[in-house]
Protein backbone atom coordinates (compact mmCIF):
# COMPACT_ATOMS: atom_id res chain seq x y z
CA UNK A 1 0.00 0.00 0.00
CA UNK A 2 2.89 2.89 0.57
CA UNK A 3 4.52 2.47 -2.11
CA UNK A 4 1.79 3.71 -4.44
CA UNK A 5 -0.17 4.54 -1.91
CA UNK A 6 -2.96 6.72 -3.59
CA UNK A 7 -3.39 3.77 -6.50
CA UNK A 8 -3.43 1.21 -4.02
CA UNK A 9 -6.07 2.72 -1.73
CA UNK A 10 -8.33 3.48 -4.26
CA UNK A 11 -7.79 -0.48 -5.27
CA UNK A 12 -8.41 -1.68 -2.19
CA UNK A 13 -11.56 0.95 -1.23
CA UNK A 14 -12.82 -0.01 -5.29
CA UNK A 15 -13.28 3.69 -6.25
CA UNK A 16 -11.56 5.62 -9.02
CA UNK A 17 -9.66 8.69 -6.87
CA UNK A 18 -8.37 8.79 -3.24
CA UNK A 19 -8.14 12.20 -1.51
CA UNK A 20 -5.62 13.25 -0.72
CA UNK A 21 -6.18 13.71 2.99
CA UNK A 22 -6.99 10.08 2.48
CA UNK A 23 -3.11 9.27 1.23
CA UNK A 24 -1.53 11.98 3.76
CA UNK A 25 -3.20 9.29 6.78
CA UNK A 26 -2.39 6.59 5.12
CA UNK A 27 1.24 7.90 4.75
CA UNK A 28 1.52 8.83 8.13
CA UNK A 29 0.91 5.01 9.91
CA UNK A 30 4.07 3.80 8.05
CA UNK A 31 5.97 3.63 11.26
CA UNK A 32 3.41 1.03 12.58
CA UNK A 33 2.31 -0.65 9.68
CA UNK A 34 5.99 -2.11 8.96
CA UNK A 35 6.23 -3.59 12.18
CA UNK A 36 2.36 -5.34 11.99
CA UNK A 37 3.35 -6.66 8.29
CA UNK A 38 6.47 -8.17 9.21
CA UNK A 39 4.60 -10.82 11.51
CA UNK A 40 1.38 -11.30 9.61
CA UNK A 41 1.05 -14.59 7.59
CA UNK A 42 1.18 -12.99 4.30
CA UNK A 43 5.32 -12.52 5.23
CA UNK A 44 5.49 -15.12 7.82
CA UNK A 45 4.30 -18.19 5.54
CA UNK A 46 4.76 -16.49 1.77
CA UNK A 47 1.05 -16.65 0.63
CA UNK A 48 1.41 -14.33 -1.99
CA UNK A 49 4.02 -13.94 -4.93
CA UNK A 50 7.30 -11.84 -5.13
CA UNK A 51 4.61 -9.79 -8.09
CA UNK A 52 1.11 -10.18 -8.82
CA UNK A 53 -0.49 -9.88 -11.72
CA UNK A 54 -0.41 -6.55 -12.85
CA UNK A 55 3.41 -6.40 -11.62
CA UNK A 56 3.17 -4.81 -8.38
CA UNK A 57 5.73 -5.98 -5.97
CA UNK A 58 4.80 -7.43 -3.06
CA UNK A 59 6.42 -5.19 0.23
CA UNK A 60 7.46 -8.53 2.39
CA UNK A 61 10.83 -8.50 0.12
CA UNK A 62 11.13 -4.35 1.24
CA UNK A 63 10.67 -4.47 4.43
CA UNK A 64 13.77 -3.95 6.89
CA UNK A 65 13.22 -7.18 9.31
CA UNK A 66 11.01 -10.11 8.48
CA UNK A 67 9.83 -12.53 11.82
CA UNK A 68 9.44 -16.39 10.97
CA UNK A 69 7.77 -18.51 13.28
CA UNK A 70 9.31 -21.88 13.72
CA UNK A 71 7.78 -25.35 15.37
CA UNK A 72 9.88 -26.02 18.79
CA UNK A 73 12.25 -23.23 18.45
CA UNK A 74 12.36 -19.25 19.07
CA UNK A 75 11.00 -17.13 16.29
CA UNK A 76 13.68 -15.77 13.44
CA UNK A 77 14.19 -12.33 12.83
CA UNK A 78 15.63 -11.49 9.42
CA UNK A 79 17.14 -8.34 8.64
CA UNK A 80 16.75 -7.13 4.75
CA UNK A 81 19.10 -4.66 3.08
CA UNK A 82 16.04 -4.24 -0.27
CA UNK A 83 14.42 -1.64 -0.31
CA UNK A 84 12.59 0.44 -2.85
CA UNK A 85 15.39 2.38 -3.32
CA UNK A 86 17.58 0.01 -4.47
CA UNK A 87 15.28 -2.92 -5.77
CA UNK A 88 17.08 -2.73 -8.57
CA UNK A 89 20.45 -3.30 -8.09
CA UNK A 90 19.72 -4.70 -5.02
CA UNK A 91 21.17 -8.63 -5.12
CA UNK A 92 18.56 -11.04 -4.48
CA UNK A 93 20.29 -12.48 -1.19
CA UNK A 94 19.37 -8.75 0.27
CA UNK A 95 15.53 -10.23 0.72
CA UNK A 96 13.87 -13.32 1.86
CA UNK A 97 12.12 -14.69 -1.19
CA UNK A 98 8.62 -16.47 -1.20
CA UNK A 99 10.03 -20.01 -2.61
CA UNK A 100 13.04 -20.20 0.02
CA UNK A 101 9.97 -20.00 2.87
CA UNK A 102 7.60 -22.31 1.00
CA UNK A 103 11.01 -24.71 1.11
CA UNK A 104 12.42 -24.48 4.19
CA UNK A 105 8.44 -25.16 5.74
CA UNK A 106 8.83 -28.32 3.26
CA UNK A 107 12.21 -29.51 4.51
CA UNK A 108 11.04 -28.71 8.66
CA UNK A 109 7.72 -31.14 7.54
CA UNK A 110 10.45 -33.76 6.52
CA UNK A 111 11.49 -33.95 9.88
CA UNK A 112 14.99 -34.54 12.07
CA UNK A 113 15.00 -38.42 11.15
CA UNK A 114 14.92 -37.60 7.37
CA UNK A 115 17.89 -35.60 7.78
CA UNK A 116 19.82 -37.59 10.13
CA UNK A 117 23.65 -38.83 8.17
CA UNK A 118 22.72 -36.13 5.43
CA UNK A 119 24.87 -32.70 5.46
Amino acid sequence: VLDNTGDELADLLGVDEVPPAAVAAVRLLQPLYEPLKAVSPSCTEALYPEFNEVNDWNDCSLLPRRVFWRPGAPPLLIRQTMTKANMWEASTGSAVWGGGIVLSRYMEELGSAFWEGKR
